[in-house]
Order: C-alpha cells, then sequence, then structure tokens
C-alpha cells in the first residue's frame, strides 16, 4: 500500500522547524509542524499518516511519552527522535521503544533522508524479517565471548567508560570491541545496531536504566 509522503514534525525551535521543512519540501515530502505536544494531540485526528520527527524533549515532555500516548490511541507513526542533546542511555532506550532513529542536532542531511525513506519502507511484517533475522544471527555468532559481553553492555545503555570499569579493563580496550561489533553485525551507528540486535534472536532482551518504570499518560495536557 502507498504511503503519503507525509511528515509529522515536532520541534519548539521554529528556526530548526523552518529549516527542516525547507529542506524536506525540496525532496517532495509535505510537512506538518507543531511546535508543542498539546497541538499535536489536539490535531491528531486530522493526521492520516506519515512519519513523525519529533524532539526527543520538548517543553519538558519526553518523545517516549508522547509515543506511549499515541499507542495508548491506537496510533501508530513510525518515529524518528531528534534532539541537541543525544546520550547513549536516551538512544538506547528510543530505539527499545521502537524508534526507527535517533538523530543529533545539527542534523545531517543525507542521513535525516535516509532514515525518512527507511520509516516509510519498513514494515514488521516484511519478507525479508525471517531472512534478516537469520542473517543477523549468524552475525552475532561470528562475536567473541568478550563482544558478546560488551553487546550487551552497549544494549543496556553503558557507556564505554561504564563497560570499562564494571569489566576491569580499559577504556580503549572497550573501543576496540566496539568497533569489531559494529563492524561484524554492519551496524552504521548505535540505533542501528539496537535495531539490528533487536531482530536478532540471539540477544535477550537487555535491562534498561529506568525502562522499568511505567510511563506516564499525558492525556491531560490537552484538557
Amino acid at each position: 500500500m502507498h504511503v503519503e509522503r507525509n511528515i509529522i514534525l515536532v520541534d519548539d525551535d521554529a528556526v530548526i522547524c523552518n529549516a527542516i521543512t525547507r529542506f524536506l519540501e525540496t525532496h517532495g515530502y509535505l510537512v506538518r509542524t507543531y511546535s508543542s505536544v498539546k497541538m499535536l494531540l489536539e490535531d491528531i485526528e486530522n493526521l492520516t499518516g506519515g512519519v513523525l520527527l519529533q524532539e526527543f524533549q520538548i517543553s519538558g515532555i519526553s518523545g517516549l511519552e508522547l509515543q506511549m500516548e499515541l499507542k495508548y490511541r491506537g496510533i501508530t507513526f513510525p518515529t524518528i527522535y531528534i534532539t541537541k542533546h543525544g546520550d547513549v542511555k536516551s538512544s538506547v532506550i528510543a530505539m527499545k521503544a521502537g524508534a526507527i532513529d535517533f538523530l543529533e542536532k545539527p542534523l545531517n542531511n543525507e542521513l535525516l533522508l535516509k532514515s525518512i525513506e527507511e520509516a516509510f519502507t519498513q514494515s514488521d511484517n516484511s519478507p525479508k524479517t525471517v531472512e534478516n533475522t537469520t542473517r543477523l544471527d549468524k552475525r552475532y555468532a561470528s562475536l567473541t565471548n568478550r563482544e558478546k559481553e560488551v553487546i550487551h553492555h552497549i544494549l543496556s545503555g553503558m557507556t564505554n567508560k561504564e563497560i570499562a570499569e564494571h569489566l576491569g579493563i580499559s577504556r580503549r580496550t572497550v573501543e576496540v570491541h566496539r568497533h569489531s561489533i559494529m563492524k561484524k553485525m554492519k551496524a552504521e551507528s548505535l540505533p542501528d545496531l539496537v535495531r539490528k540486535s533487536d531482530l536478532c534472536s540471539r540477544i535477550e532482551s537487555s535491562y534498561i536504566p529506568g525502562s522499568g518504570a511505567a510511563t506516564p499518560s499525558i492525556s491531560s495536557i490537552t484538557n
């Protein structure tokens, strides 16, 4: 089924919104902008589909809270988070929650377009899913035991420094293992590694600090 090339942009920075809108419109996308989550939710019934491109932290409300609220309402948009203040834990949590990508500002135009195209084409029911899982299982099997330890800590949201302290090895050694993991898993970035790991049946779900807490509903902000 053809999906309209609509972009739902949520960001309270007007300058960034205008710049992203102009750029995406020159590439054939239709962009609807919202400066707050409240504005988006008030207009949600008028949206027919598209990709949600959202600042991860906006007006004190996290992107994850919006994502949970939309799921509660039975609404699903492929989601790409953008942020000025990215960190490992936020990126991992976002990807584990189902985001397509987690991009840091200033945005790289090529990466933004690539992520948006992937968001439009990605489908949980894709016939490639089984094939991809099998291929990723083989890639994971090629990791050394130490690399498997490291990847599990990466997926739990640890930084290189934290992993080094936990395993009792140098930070440089962790960086070497991480580089090898990215190469063997053919991951282009941390979000890509998380996404590939989620499809890999051999990797058990890792605990993510803070992810066990219930996410409050934000329905009240529209009242």
